[in-house]
């Protein structure tokens, strides 16, 4: 099996952030500290029409969560959830505008500070 892998010479990640940045934590707060207050508040197409077919009690797991478009539209929606990002600018954009629709941060859903591209510690005495 060949294993292929990008090109070195690829300067640029998605959202044409430095691909050497785009990974740290420091580089999405400093993005999530410019949004404008309206910017990327709906869901994408794809998860606003999957929301009718979801269950209106359960969990759902926001993997990348970052302003929380997703996270907002799966609690408004009824499922519990827990939003994961690596940017706290990110989760406090996400706390902010869950207040703003009504819903409580802790009992709507959970806001998790994390890398999760990196090993999670393991839990104490394990």
């Amino acid at each position: 099996m060949k294993t292929v892998l990008p090109s070195s010479s690829s300067s640029t990640a998605p959202f044409g952030v430095p691909e050497a940045g785009y990974r740290l934590p420091s580089t999405w707060d400093e993005r999530y500290a410019a949004f404008d207050a309206e910017e990327r508040r709906e869901p994408s197409p794809f998860v606003a029409d999957c929301l009718p077919q979801l269950p209106r009690r359960g969990y759902a797991l926001d993997i990348a969560a970052g302003a929380g478009r997703h996270s907002l539209a799966l609690a408004q929606h009824g499922l519990y959830v827990d939003a994961v990002d690596m940017s706290r600018q990110g989760l406090s954009l996400v706390k902010q505008r869950a207040i703003e629709a009504g819903l409580k941060p802790g009992k709507d859903l959970c806001l998790i500070v994390a890398d999760l591209e990196r090993p999670l510690a393991a839990p104490a005495g394990v």
